[in-house]
């Protein structure tokens, strides 16, 4: 397989992994807690905080696995290529298509929100990855070992 479609494949499939664990926590919390997830906080519901959390927690863990299987220097931009696109789809739409006032405070939270969530919390799973990974193989290369 070319190394372009071997990460376009591992990019997609982390993506489409991590939208639908997300979305199977947000839909087992509405129908476990439905008075609970319909209350409003805010601008919106309790259930899409729940969303924006465990979308976060998993674009969080394909930020951080993932690049361990990408064959590119630069597997970030292979991360968030998903993410962009998919919000670039999103914006041509426009926000008529979804029935919601576009100057609308609440509309940004949510509607960019699912979009800024996913993308902030992969960069940061994938700095971490890096910093574990320089931090671990400086302490291989000066024979230091971790305090216990």
């Amino acid at each position: 397989m070319p190394k372009v479609a071997h990460n376009a494949f591992i990019t997609l499939a982390a993506s489409f992994v991590a939208l639908l664990a997300a979305g199977g926590v947000q839909e087992s919390f509405s129908r476990f807690w439905p008075e609970l997830a319909d209350r409003f906080l805010g601008f919106t519901s309790l259930g899409t905080y729940v969303g924006y959390t465990s979308s976060a927690l998993t674009f969080f863990a394909v930020g951080y696995f993932a690049p361990m299987w990408l064959k590119s220097r630069v597997a970030l931009v292979w991360l968030i290529w998903p993410i962009v696109g998919l919000y670039a789809v999103f914006v041509a739409t426009g926000p008529e298509y979804y029935c919601c006032a576009q100057w609308h405070l609440g509309f940004y939270l949510v509607a960019h929100a699912m979009f800024v969530v996913p993308l902030l919390a992969c960069s940061l799973g994938y700095a971490v990855r890096r910093v574990s990974g320089r931090r671990a193989s400086y302490e291989r290369a000066s024979n230091i070992t971790p305090a216990a």
